[in-house]
Parts: structure tokens; sequence; C-alpha cells
């Protein structure tokens, strides 16, 4: 008898949850008239949560008849979705090489040994550089994506999101498969064994650590840069316009990258290709401006309040 009530509580909990969840993609104005009329309405969990998806719904079929909103997504969400779970995938696979030779077959002996810290320290320095990398290349790649998103960023975020979800689980793995293929026919290479199968035999290696690293060094800094982007418009117009600059080689740099893409795009047979990965290594630098940002906004956002405390 007792559960009976506890499980009402329970799902008019999760109702009021979905509510929310689902006002947030409405504008900041019509989602407090819209959750302030179910409040003063005392409409059930379900009531309320039928009302605002149909809000929802008649506000989202609105905003895709326009041609903005198909355009973004065909141009910068599936693309930059598709680009950054491939070099998301490519670099959570190089981890778990490393991952699974310190974490799995360590040998304690040579904890006392110096050459086995020189080496820990170089391969730590070179994944923190690719995590880094892929990090500043997911903000970036929101932060472009919510500066052509007026009136539709959190859509965008959403529909974002889910293309990393399909690129992880379909995409890059497909790519990766397909891109190897060709690779073995066009320099007409034998198939040999994967020489890193033991460490993608273990379903932690192979499905689960891509996930983390998609999650915390591509959709985490994403969100980020989608923000930072957001409130670009209070930045004066020759900062936006070094931002602009430097986002857009990044994203360049993000393309040019990605593993063995020249070979599709048949780069043996136009020489100016081959010449572009060592241009994004004179650029490399320039990749990393979402740190310089984030720090020049934390400073200037931190300056007059330090003054006044002066």
């Amino acid at each position: 008898m007792g559960s009976e009530p506890s499980r009402k509580s329970i799902m008019r909990r999760i109702s009021w949850l979905l509510v929310d969840s689902f006002a947030a993609l409405l504008d900041p104005g019509e989602r407090e008239v819209v959750l302030g009329d179910l409040a003063e309405s005392g409409e059930s969990g379900g009531e309320a949560l039928r009302g605002v998806l149909g809000v929802v719904v008649r506000r989202q079929l609105a905003i895709w008849v326009a041609w903005r909103p198909w355009l973004t997504l065909i141009i910068l969400v599936i693309p930059l979705g598709f680009f950054l779970s491939v070099l998301s995938r490519s670099t959570s696979d190089e981890s778990a090489v490393y991952a699974w030779m310190y974490a799995n077959n360590l040998d304690w002996s040579l904890v006392t040994n110096r050459g086995f810290w020189y080496v820990l320290a170089e391969c730590m320095a070179l994944l923190f550089g690719r995590w880094l990398t892929l990090g500043c290349w997911a903000w970036t790649a929101g932060f472009v994506l919510s500066r052509f998103s007026k009136g539709i960023a959190r859509l965008n975020g959403i529909l974002f999101l889910l293309a990393l979800a399909v690129g992880e689980a379909v995409g890059a793995p497909a790519y990766i498969a397909y891109s190897l293929n060709y690779l073995h026919r066009l320099l007409h290479l034998p198939s040999l064994a994967n020489p890193n199968a033991p460490v993608f035999a273990l379903t932690f290696y192979s499905a689960i650590f891509p996930v983390i690293i998609q999650v915390i060094l591509v959709a985490g800094p994403a969100i980020y840069g989608m923000r930072a982007g957001m409130q670009m418009a209070s930045l004066p117009k020759a900062a936006g316009a070094v931002c602009w600059t430097a986002a857009f080689v990044t994203i360049g740099t993000l393309i040019i990258e990605t593993p063995r893409l020249g070979l599709l795009l048949n780069a043996l047979d136009h020489k100016w290709m081959l010449k572009l990965p060592q241009i994004t290594r004179l650029l490399q630098l320039v990749t990393y401006w979402p740190a310089l940002y984030s720090l020049a906004i934390a400073v200037r956002h931190r300056g007059p309040k330090s003054a006044a405390a002066v």
C-alpha cells in the first residue's frame, strides 16, 4: 500500500524534470511564461509534460521551415560531428595502447629504473599534446557552431551532440575500417594481423574508453565553446576578428589532420595537398587559441572585481 504513493511521487518528479528539460529548448522569456502558467494551473506532471512538448514541437517546426537551420545542419553540424568523432576515436585508440602497456602490463621492477620514468614522461607529454589539441578542436567547433546558430543555438547543440554519438557508434568505426582497406589496396600492402589486437580485445579499451575520451575531450569542450560563442557579442570588433581568424584556421587544421583523409582525396595525385600537413604543423600554436581566449575572458571578468575590491 505504501509503495503506491511513493511510486506516484517518483513519477511526478520525473515528469517535472522532463518538463524543465524540454522547456530549456524555448527562449528564456517564453520559457518563464510557460513554466509560470503551468505552475499556476496546478496541472499534473503528465499534463504539464504534454503541454510543454506541444509548445516545443510547434516552435521547432516553425524553425525548420526556414533555410538557415538546414544549411547549418548540413554544412556544420554533421561534418564537424563526423570529423571530431574520427579524431576522437583515433586519439582514444592511441591512448588505449599506452594505457594498456602501463596499466595492464606494468613490471614493477622497472619502477626503480630512471629510463622507465623518462619514457613514461615522454609518453605522457605526447598524449597530453594529443588531448589538448582534440579539446581545442572541439571547443572551436562549438564556438563556430554557436556563431552560425542565431536563435537556434540550443537546438544545434543537441543535434551536434547527437551527431557525435552517431559518429562514435557508426561513423568513426566505418571510416577507419574503410580508409585502412583503401590504404592496403592503394599501396598493395598485404593484410597483416593487428599488432594491437590484445589491447582492443578488452571491452574497456574497445567500447568504453572511446566514449570516455569523446565525452571528456570532445562533448565537454564543445559545449563550453558554444557558450563562449554566445557571449562573443560583448567583445570589441578587433578581438572578434582575431577570434574568427583563429577559429577558421583551427577548423582547417582539424580537417587536414583527419587520419588518411588525404589518401581518400587522392593527395598523391595533387602535390600541393601533400604540403598541407607541413602547414598545419606551422599553425599548431593557433590551434591552442581557446586556452588564450578563456584566460583573457577570465582576466577581463576578474579585472573590475579586483579594482572594486581595492
